[in-house]
């Protein structure tokens, strides 16, 4: 706990906490999952909403790089 509480605390301190709420209408993506639900698990893929949400966000981090950084220790550059 001595080494760790205060690399904790500096991770609490230089981290964003944010929190993004939003809706969307899924209607089409869920009726194209249903569509392929069948033929996915006979590959042995089980297709959940939870693969769409990620390839989302893995597409969304390498068109926004900026996304994936962080400020550097002397807070004058973003390191990617």
């Amino acid at each position: 706990q001595k080494v760790s509480g205060p690399a904790l605390q500096r991770s609490w301190q230089n981290v964003p906490h944010v929190t993004q709420h939003d809706e969307a209408d899924i209607t089409e993506l869920e009726r194209f999952r249903r569509d392929r639900k069948d033929q996915a698990a006979a590959k042995g893929v089980r297709l959940s909403p939870l693969l769409f949400v990620m390839k989302a966000v893995v597409t969304a981090l390498r068109e926004h790089p900026a996304l994936r950084s962080v400020l550097s220790p002397e807070r004058d550059r973003l390191l990617v």
